[in-house]
């Protein structure tokens, strides 16, 4: 049973104000996954959650060499390069980019979604989403549509 006021197996109260969803996907041209997802009652939690998601992301895809304390020393070597089209990249500027987060409150505050994808050359992509409301009690079925819409969304490397 859930209690007035707390969102549905969440155990977060919405409170008297609105709700705010953060998510996280991945996938490619033919599998979607929803990573994540949290329910807050402040645009700016949402925010704070997609940023750490997006530094966490992009630490797996990409791991530091000289910080990977959990493989042998040797294992991962820098590759010397870094182009646009690279998600670890495109996600860690985004987490560092003030105007990517003050779009990103703009829109929750107005009451619009905010999406960003970040895209592999190789059909690999990564997407964050922030939005207004209460999250599905379960996957919705049209979720692999989302996320398909998201990448053919993302920004021109």
């Amino acid at each position: 049973m859930t209690a007035p006021g707390t969102a549905p197996g969440t155990g977060l109260g919405t409170g008297p104000g609105p709700a705010y969803v953060a998510e996280t996907y991945a996938g490619d041209v033919g599998t979607a996954v929803l990573l994540g997802g949290t329910l807050t009652n402040s645009p700016r939690l949402a925010l704070r959650w997609l940023t750490g998601r997006a530094r966490r992301m992009a630490r797996a895809l990409a791991p530091d060499p000289c910080a990977a304390t959990w493989c042998p020393p040797g294992a991962l070597r820098p590759t010397g390069h870094r182009h646009a089209r690279d998600a670890p990249a495109r996600l860690l500027a985004w987490a560092e980019s003030v105007q990517e987060h003050e779009e990103v409150l703009r829109h929750l505050v107005t009451g619009r979604a905010y999406r960003f994808v970040a895209q592999d050359d190789d059909g690999c992509w990564y997407g964050l989403r922030a939005r207004p409301g209460t999250p599905p009690a379960r996957f919705p079925p049209e979720a692999a549509a989302l996320c398909r819409d998201l990448a053919c969304r993302s920004p021109a490397g």
